[in-house]
């Protein structure tokens, strides 16, 4: 079973870099597309670091010196990288997520603005002014106001 997941990542990550990854080369994109594999693999089998390492030709301290140090800086500096390592770990397709992103915000505009009350539409403009990072703020004092005006 391991073995299957880990052809299957090595054949994804081939397709998408044209790059084989048993060549002994030292250059970036191999570096970078190893690392990656590395990564994946790692994430989902159990197999050891020496099983990953054979299944490209390379020994277990490679596997160990790229997921510690080199997929670190792929996350943080390259984006092309970063991409391929995340699309394929995720279970969809970025446009998919995208997709679905859209769509939500879309309902979520529109549930807004059919629950929209003329009355209501100056205090909606107040909340909505309240910056992202004073969110839980905020509904702790508002709710400490309605306790306040329900005592009234």
């Amino acid at each position: 079973m391991n073995n299957e997941i880990t052809k299957e990542i090595r054949e994804e990550i081939e397709s998408k870099t044209g790059l084989d990854l048993s060549k002994k080369k030292r250059s970036r994109e191999y570096v970078y597309t190893r690392a990656v594999y590395f990564k994946l693999c790692r994430e989902n089998t159990e197999l050891s670091l020496e099983s990953i390492a054979d299944t490209v030709g390379l020994n277990h301290a490679t596997v160990i010196h790229s997921i510690k140090n080199v997929f670190p800086l792929i996350m943080k500096y390259d984006k092309q990288y970063a991409t391929l390592y995340k699309r394929l770990k995720s279970p969809e397709p970025i446009e998919q997520i995208e997709e679905k992103y859209i769509s939500l915000k879309e309902d979520y505009e529109s549930l807004l603005s059919s629950t929209q009350v003329e009355d209501d539409a100056e205090l909606i403009d107040i909340i909505k002014q309240i910056p992202e990072s004073q969110i839980d703020v905020a509904k702790l004092r508002i709710n400490a106001m309605v306790q306040m005006l329900k005592a009234h």
